[in-house]
């Protein structure tokens, strides 16, 4: 209920904002890594049609770990449209 936790991110290359952290580690093509950011109130993802799509991973105490690219939920990404604020908010199982 209080925000986010990012335990975890990939890189398929760099560029202007998408510096590569010195412990990332390079499997299957991207280079993964554990931010080190506390918990996040909100969480606002770039999306252009050009950059392609996030894969969200949610879980919680009672399920499994479900993922899906961002597009299951919102559509896919446009140019009119190029980024999504996620909030946090409680959650009732």
């Amino acid at each position: 209920p209080n925000g986010f936790i990012l335990e975890q991110a990939r890189v398929k290359g760099s560029g202007a904002g998408m510096e590569i952290p010195a412990d990332a580690v390079l499997k299957n093509g991207s280079w993964h890594y554990q931010p080190k950011l506390p918990v996040l109130p909100m969480l606002k993802l770039g999306r252009t049609p050009e950059a392609g799509d996030y894969q969200l991973c949610v879980s919680s105490a009672n399920t499994e770990q479900q993922c899906h690219p961002m597009s299951f939920w919102v559509g896919e990404p446009t140019a009119a449209q190029p980024s999504i604020e996620l909030w946090a908010c409680d959650m009732q199982d």
